[in-house]
């Protein structure tokens, strides 16, 4: 059963328009500004043959039958129950592209803490361009994944907040190439940015975020 709701269409049209780039907010002194958009550099294209080559934005079809691979890996400062737990996490994301409008998504996440490293259980599930879904992991929430002008989106709302993250493809002599950027906002523009920890804090709110590094590779699904 679909708990997708018409507030939840609302709050991802809002932040659609929130998600913007803007300064980090620091632990302690600036707890209402907005989180730092993050971009990396495209990574290295993919190897020969992986993509069309014609033509100057790629579209969701020249996709159909790929697979991108991406590793994100983070800072983050987190307040639970009122202490600071400085994170670094890593974020790797698999996405399988077609058939026409579906896209798979399997992600794997993991945070080291105090020197102690915790991974958590492999989450992903089938995807349809435009079509909102309830989602369990991070505490639940709702989620939408949108392809225009050559870019991957998904807009995702958490308790409290809502984060975005694109990936963005480019054409290159040797395939395709794809970068990765992300953005987070807060709730009514003014709140905290709250969720459930996968690996362990239970809830706990996003401070500030900064991207260490990020890789992003698409290539022909082998068969």
């Amino acid at each position: 059963m679909s708990v997708w709701s018409s507030s939840g269409v609302v709050r991802l049209a809002f932040f659609a328009l929130t998600l913007v780039p803007a300064a980090t907010a620091e632990a302690q002194d600036q707890p209402q500004t907005p989180l730092q958009s993050q971009t990396q550099a495209p990574a290295a294209a993919s190897p020969p043959g992986a993509a069309p080559t014609s033509g100057d934005t790629v579209t969701f079809a020249d996709l159909d039958g790929m697979v991108m691979v991406a590793k994100v890996v983070q800072d983050r400062t987190l307040r639970h129950n009122g202490k600071i737990i400085k994170s670094t996490n890593i974020t790797e994301r698999r996405i399988a592209f077609g058939p026409g409008d579906s896209l798979r998504l399997d992600v794997k996440f993991s945070a080291e803490v105090g020197g102690a490293i915790k991974q958590a259980r492999p989450m992903g599930g089938m995807f349809e361009l435009g079509k909102p879904r309830a989602v369990n992991n991070f505490g639940g929430g709702e989620s939408v994944w949108i392809f225009d002008a050559g870019k991957l989106t998904l807009l995702r709302i958490i308790k409290e907040g809502a984060f975005r993250v694109t990936f963005t493809f480019s054409r290159s002599p040797d395939g395709l190439r794809c970068s990765y950027d992300s953005a987070m906002a807060r709730e009514n523009g003014t709140g905290a940015i709250i969720g459930m920890g996968e690996v362990g804090h239970g809830e706990f709110e996003i401070v500030s975020t900064k991207l260490v590094s990020s890789e992003c590779k698409v290539a022909r699904a082998s068969n």
